[in-house]
């Protein structure tokens, strides 16, 4: 018999310096800024109450770091998947959103209009990061029948297994959000598992609230497509 109903918190980790310059991240493994640092004790005083039974981790530091603070109320240790990695994005790495307009319209252009199979030089597609995520969040669920488990992630990798869970297309994937130490919860009922809460941030105080930082990668995007449609 279930006593306590599944509980999934997925996690988006805290600020880096590279989240503050709007810098691509990808597998490049960039620690937490001093405000993410912050951020970080926040969400983990927020789940200090919560009964967690586990804690999974991307092995990226950003992601580690957020995961630690989570679990040093609980005195767990966090687990490791190298399955919740951030999208792999190649030469983009590094490159402030800005720069990467004036030489990558086209491809930001077929990006924005449906990023499944999308590849940056060097990096993956939005498939390939999905799959490898769903792999890792289905081994999770098949571990855990009941009981409070966080998955600390990243932006791209998040929304990918998030848009899998809800039936959405990767095409759709920036109708929802992410936002720095974001929560969302899906809860398991009668019918399975359901979306509960979304990208929640209420734990941050003001000066510690994130700005919207997924508009600055969306303009980019649509000013590519628009640079690209009219070459």
């Amino acid at each position: 018999m279930i006593e306590t109903p599944l509980r999934i918190f997925i996690i988006r980790h805290a600020e880096t310096e590279w989240n503050r310059l709007r810098r691509v991240q990808g597998v490049s493994d960039i620690p937490l800024n001093e405000r993410g640092l912050a951020q970080a004790g926040a969400l983990g005083r927020r789940l200090a109450p919560e009964p967690l039974r586990a804690i999974y981790s991307s092995p990226l530091t950003r992601a580690r770091q957020t995961a630690e603070a989570i679990a040093l109320p609980h005195g767990l240790t966090v687990g490791i998947l190298p399955g919740l990695a951030e999208l792999h994005q190649g030469e983009f790495e590094g490159k402030a959103f800005g720069e990467l307009i004036a030489g990558h319209a086209d491809l930001l252009a077929a990006f924005a209009k449906d990023p499944t199979d999308v590849r940056i030089p060097g990096g993956e597609t939005m498939a390939e990061a999905q799959a490898r995520a769903w792999d890792a969040f289905t081994g999770i669920l098949s571990r855990h029948e009941e009981g409070s488990v966080a998955v600390v992630g990243h932006n791209m990798t998040n929304l990918a297994v998030l848009c899998r869970f809800l039936g959405m297309g990767l095409p759709h994937f920036r109708r929802l959000s992410q936002s720095s130490t974001g929560l969302t919860i899906l809860e398991r009922g009668a019918q399975g598992l359901f979306l509960r809460l979304l990208n929640d941030i209420s734990h941050l105080p003001e000066n510690l609230q994130p700005e919207a930082q997924t508009a600055a990668p969306d303009r980019m995007v649509a000013e590519a497509a628009t640079r690209a449609g009219t070459r």
